[in-house]
């Protein structure tokens, strides 16, 4: 499993996992299916992705508003 790690300088961390979907295997006689499970899984690690970069954004805009005060 992927994991984003970022440290601050004031020495605290913040850790993000990125689940993966294992793709199952289909028969051969129905390659479209495959195709479009495959399709489907790349779809949810794309979008898994983009979510996590957005909560890094907002726990970093956090963090950042907390060391303006």
């Amino acid at each position: 499993m992927p994991e984003i790690v970022i440290f601050w300088r004031d020495g605290s961390a913040f850790s993000l996992h990125i689940i993966k979907d294992k793709m199952s295997r289909t028969p051969l006689q129905y390659p479209n299916k495959y195709y479009n499970r495959s399709r489907e899984l790349i779809h949810n690690v794309k979008k898994a992705e983009e979510e996590a970069f957005k909560t890094v954004e907002r726990y970093a805009a956090q963090k950042v508003n907390r060391l303006n005060f």
